[in-house]
């Protein structure tokens, strides 16, 4: 019987995204930026803090496009 669960190939298709994203931003700025930046700005708040913090679809396309300006929503 066929599963009508995907396996776990979202993993790695969820890092080729990133890759992606990663190729751009540093494309872009030639050099100077990169993913690292975006997370640096993104997981670097409330440093040494333990308490979970949630976020939206728009932190991540905010957070991205303080690094670089891009239709990061459509991308």
């Amino acid at each position: 019987m066929a599963s009508w669960q995907r396996s776990e190939d979202y993993y790695g298709e969820g890092l080729l995204v990133w890759l992606d994203a990663d190729t751009l931003i540093r494309e872009k700025t030639k050099g100077k930026k990169s993913l690292d930046d975006v997370a640096r700005a993104f997981f670097g708040i409330n440093d040494g803090s333990y308490v979970t913090v949630t976020y939206t679809f728009d932190d991540v396309v905010d957070a991205l496009n303080g690094v670089l300006p891009y239709d990061w929503r459509v991308f």
